[in-house]
């Protein structure tokens, strides 16, 4: 097991990983702590982590205009995919593209593409707005 543990101005960061061998072990501390001296990189880590749907939630609740009822629908549809319990920062393209798989079983590309451009609005505001 390789633990860090780093003490930064009153802020302590811990984390720890299972290895096979002690040189995997080795070589990722040395990387990690190398990713870990970057400027902001502890300070970023320390912040609290939403996901998808409470990115979602955060969306519906600041949002200046009214949310429709069909975007409020399908944000809460989205709600109910394992991709909304996925942290924001986690999600990639590749989730996206299987969320939008998931979406098509019996339903038209129309529409599979009125969900993922209401989602598009939740990660068009959640990085600049929110971090």
């Amino acid at each position: 097991m390789a633990n860090i543990r780093i003490n930064r101005d009153g802020v302590i960061y811990k984390e720890s990983q299972t290895f096979d061998r002690k040189a995997a072990a080795n070589g990722w501390i040395i990387k990690r702590e190398d990713e870990l001296n970057q400027p902001g990189a502890i300070e970023r880590l320390s912040k609290p982590q939403a996901t998808l749907a409470d990115a979602i939630d955060k969306y519906i609740e600041t949002s200046l205009k009214a949310i429709g009822r069909t975007k409020a629908q399908v944000l809460a549809k989205i709600k109910d995919f394992p991709i909304a319990g996925k942290l924001c920062e986690k999600i990639t393209s590749q989730d996206i593209v299987g969320l939008a798989e998931e979406f098509s079983e019996g339903r038209k590309p129309q529409t599979v593409g009125n969900y993922l451009f209401h989602l598009s609005a939740v990660f068009a505001i959640a990085k600049p707005a929110w971090g």
